[in-house]
């Protein structure tokens, strides 16, 4: 295998971090609860060409990293890496070139050490010869989702309206391409989730106005499932995330709203369309980790959203808190529960928000810095240790965090740097195997 230093890189975000969805009718549960509300005009950095996973951001290289970076690592299985193998999956496009002239582009792998938050590039490609740090993923590659198992990946692809999936290699973390889906009328796929079955895929598309749905079956092949019927009032869904029973799917309407659908048991199909009104274009979208409590991100009201959900699925707004930084769109919860984190996209920041053990309501904001220069930071991931977070944005594609006390957080000098044009969109996705 050659071996290759790389030249400094993810969502969702996967993110996290996010058209109509859902029937036209309001039969299903019912919004209760006062909205706590942002101005959507408050901050003129909107969500339209500036962040976000659509066409029109992020990929034309009107942005991204001046600096070409630190050497990072070369082949982790040739370096000697003997940490448990938690590979990490960043979304996006470097401008450098592979050892032989390939592009890094599409799925970029790294190992990441969880004793000490070392990065390090591995063999990606499980079918093209030679050393590539990256898998094709097509034009504009977006965000991705793994399923519960970690036996399967997909990617949406934005310049093609298509889902690609892909099987992973619990020993080496390579990626083999299983095919690629039409997600069906519209375009833009903006999230994806899968259900904690590992059974059906969800694809929220922006411009399509519409949810789609996709069966997985036991080889990682998408079929597609249902495509929810197309409402006015439901214009541009974002970033989603089901209930802890899985009955219900939660979407980030970009358009002032966060919807409801009920999912049906067998088929995973959603129906029951219910909204709440959620100024500020929501995007990103988080469910606590044991309670009935979602959080959305506002990145025009330059703040973050709290509901409580009941056992109809029926939202109560339990307040709303303002990040320092601009444009917050992916967030993500320590496994302690304690603190959630918001990527503000608009600048070099991270907020942190202790989270009430009672209520899940947020409490008083921390803030910390990636560094100077950083921009673009959508995607926010916990590693699966609970040690560090994984941030995704343009000059620092790849930025790993120490978690500390009271919601501190401290950059290591590890960062992925791509050349001017580089991108990494929404939350890397970390697989522990």
């Amino acid at each position: 295998m050659k071996l290759r230093t790389l030249a400094c890189l993810a969502a969702a975000c996967s993110l996290v971090a996010l058209a109509a969805c859902g029937s036209s009718d309001n039969t299903g549960p019912t919004a209760t609860g006062q909205d706590a509300g942002f101005d959507s005009n408050t901050s003129s950095s909107g969500t339209s060409g500036t962040s976000g996973a659509d066409s029109s951001s992020g990929s034309d290289g009107s942005s991204g990293g001046t600096d070409a970076g630190q050497d990072v690592g070369v082949d982790a299985k040739e370096a000697g890496y003997t940490g448990p193998a938690h590979f990490l999956y960043a979304i996006g496009k470097s401008l450098d070139t592979t050892a032989d002239g390939g592009p890094i582009s599409g799925i970029i792998g790294y190992t990441l050490d969880p004793t000490n938050g070392d990065l390090a590039s591995f063999d990606t490609d499980g079918v093209t010869a030679g050393f590539q740090e990256s898998i094709a993923a097509g034009a504009n590659p977006v965000v991705g989702a793994a399923t519960p198992n970690g036996s399967f990946i997909y990617v949406a692809n934005n310049a093609a309206a298509a889902i690609l999936s892909y099987s992973v290699d619990a020993k080496s973390g390579a990626l083999t391409p299983l095919g690629s889906t039409s997600n069906g009328t519209g375009s833009a796929p903006s999230f994806l989730i899968v259900d904690a079955a590992g059974k059906h895929l969800y694809v929220s598309k922006r411009a399509g106005a519409s949810i789609a749905t996709f069966d997985i079956g036991t080889t990682g092949v998408l079929t597609p499932s249902a495509t929810t019927p197309e409402s006015a009032t439901v214009n541009a869904p974002r970033g989603m995330v089901l209930s802890l029973a899985g009955d219900f799917l939660f979407v980030a309407n970009e358009q002032e709203q966060v919807s409801t659908f009920k999912v049906d048991p067998t088929t995973g199909a959603l129906s029951g369309r219910v909204d709440i009104s959620a100024p500020g274009s929501p995007i990103g979208i988080l469910h606590h980790r044991t309670k009935k409590v979602i959080y959305v991100t506002a990145a025009n009201g330059q703040g973050v959203y709290t509901f409580s959900y009941d056992a109809t699925g029926a939202l109560t707004a339990l307040g709303a808190v303002k990040t320092t930084g601009t444009t917050p769109i992916g967030a993500a919860i320590d496994l302690a529960g304690a603190y959630l984190y918001v990527a503000n996209a608009g600048d070099a920041t991270i907020s942190a928000f202790p989270i009430d053990p009672t209520t899940g309501a947020l409490g008083t904001l921390v803030s910390s810095s990636l560094g100077a220069g950083q921009t673009g930071s959508r995607g926010i991931t916990v590693d699966p240790a609970g040690k560090y977070l994984v941030v995704s944005g343009d000059l620092n594609l790849v930025t790993v965090l120490a978690i500390g006390t009271a919601g501190a957080v401290t950059p290591l000098p590890n960062a992925i740097k791509g050349k001017p044009g580089s991108y990494s969109y929404y939350d890397p996705l970390i697989i522990a195997h």
